[in-house]
């Protein structure tokens, strides 16, 4: 008899914030730093606020931080501005909303 598995996920999202007023000139980037609490040089989701001061006059296409993948190097994590144009970044900004990924291995059937 096969048994059905639940299986329980937690997602923690972390709120990244610009330390002070920047620009990001074209082709440059801004460090940011994750929180002390988790492992450093694992890869991160990252998902741009719509909603900040920088973005919101912009498509979701044009964010400062598209969607992606990245990965932090010694707890930083480096938001690339890929534009043609310099970004003017305020102090204390949210910039993306961040989550840590982890690989999950298939649960065993206990059989």
């Amino acid at each position: 008899m096969q048994g059905w598995f639940a299986s329980v996920r937690r997602t923690q999202a972390f709120l990244l914030r610009n330390p002070h007023k920047t620009v990001i000139l074209p082709a440059d980037y801004q460090e940011l730093h994750t929180p002390c609490d988790v492992n450093t040089d694992t890869p991160w989701g990252l998902e741009p606020r719509l909603d900040s001061r920088t973005d919101m006059r912009s498509k979701p296409e044009r964010a400062l931080l598209p969607p992606q993948e990245i990965l932090s190097v010694s707890g930083a994590l480096r938001v690339v501005n890929d534009t043609d144009a310099p970004i003017l970044v305020s102090d204390g900004e949210h910039i993306c909303h961040a989550r840590q990924i982890s690989s999950l291995s298939p649960a065993k059937d206990p059989d």
